[in-house]
């Protein structure tokens, strides 16, 4: 899918060597305290980014500087919830949603891929995969790796929740999906669904079914991955169907999430 706008290619070399939020000079300083309040993040967000700050040269992905943050403001009207802290050293950035129903939660902003669903649960999270080496890039993790054994590097989509997760997610979930009415835009209104998806736990998975009767060739691949991701068998007859479905692409993503079934009984 194409990025509804190019990301800026030229942006000033990043300097790593600060460690702590207030150091550097002014045009190539991180993101500073004050930033990070304006965005209403609360104490425990700010303390776990503070804390990353002062060991992020052991690690590829770093904290963003004031420039970099400056340069993303164009994304706003894509993604005016969401506030980009991280990058790593082939500019993709890491971003947190800090207000709207997705509040709380870290997404990533990819170079090669448009994918606008929160992946991590929050900053903890998110950061101590960083310290466990679980993740060194900026990617979107795919549902169905090409390698079947690949393990899955993100939280979203959850295979299990505990029954406050379970009620949380599953609200913002329905808040996402009630907000598709107001959409015209295809692309926004696939990125919209496919937030709502990685939210919704498995219990109501069901409510995702419709979604086969859409014509957009992407909403209909990333929601065959999801199903089979999930292993979820009430999808398989949805599955077949579009595997005779004439649209080569549509049967083709299809068929190969059958495979998964296949392969992860």
């Amino acid at each position: 899918m194409r990025f509804f706008k190019t990301l800026i290619e030229a942006v000033s070399p990043k300097d790593h060597s600060s460690s702590s939020l207030e150091s550097s000079s002014e045009s190539h300083s991180f993101i500073d305290l004050d930033t990070l309040t304006r965005y209403g993040l609360s104490n425990k967000e700010i303390s776990c980014f503070s804390e990353f700050l002062t060991v992020h040269e052991r690690y590829s992905i770093h904290p963003i500087t004031k420039e970099e943050h400056s340069s993303l403001n164009y994304m706003s009207e894509w993604l005016p919830d969401v506030c980009f802290l991280w990058t790593d050293e082939s500019s993709n950035y890491a971003g947190l949603f800090y207000r709207g129903p997705m509040r709380g939660r870290v997404m990533i902003l990819n170079h090669g891929e448009t994918f606008y669903a929160p992946l991590y649960i929050d900053v903890t999270s998110f950061i101590s995969k960083i310290k466990n080496e679980t993740i060194d890039e900026l990617e979107i993790p795919p549902l169905c790796p090409v390698d079947h054994l690949e393990p899955y590097k993100a939280d979203y989509p959850l295979k299990v929740q505990t029954n406050k997760d379970l009620n949380a997610n599953y609200a913002a979930a329905i808040e996402l999906l009630e907000s598709l009415d107001l959409i015209t835009d295809e692309e926004l209104y696939a990125q919209t669904a496919f937030q709502a998806w990685y939210l919704m736990p498995v219990q109501y998975l069901d409510e995702l079914l419709s979604f086969f009767e859409s014509d957009n060739m992407y909403i209909l691949q990333e929601i065959s991955y999801l199903f089979a991701f999930h292993q979820y068998h009430p999808a398989i007859p949805y599955l077949k169907a579009a595997v005779q479905q004439s649209d080569s692409y549509i049967s083709s993503h299809a068929k190969r999430a059958l495979t998964y079934y296949q392969t992860n009984k």
